[in-house]
């Protein structure tokens, strides 16, 4: 006597079902593990997108721009006088 299913014309409607739950079962596994990006190595072949020189690079231009504008706005918003003035003044 067979346990598994398929061989009795009874079962065979069951069998049936349960093939095809399984194939699809397979098919979602399938799937999604091809989707997935997680585990895939990057490509030999390709170089990065930015590279950490470029990105170094475009910082310190960054850095270069912002002392320029500082010193622009030193020079428009500096107070009239004399530098060495004392607060006594009033």
């Amino acid at each position: 006597r067979y346990s598994s299913c398929c061989f009795s014309p009874i079962h065979r409607k069951n069998c049936t079902a349960t093939m095809i739950r399984s194939i699809l079962a397979i098919a979602i596994f399938a799937a999604l593990a091809l989707s997935t990006q997680a585990f895939v190595s990057a490509p030999v072949g390709k170089p990065a997108l930015v590279s950490t020189t470029s990105l170094m690079a475009s910082r310190v231009n960054a850095k270069i721009e912002k002392r320029k504008r500082n010193r622009e706005n030193m020079r428009k918003f500096k107070k009239g006088g004399r530098r060495g003035t004392s607060r006594k003044k009033m």
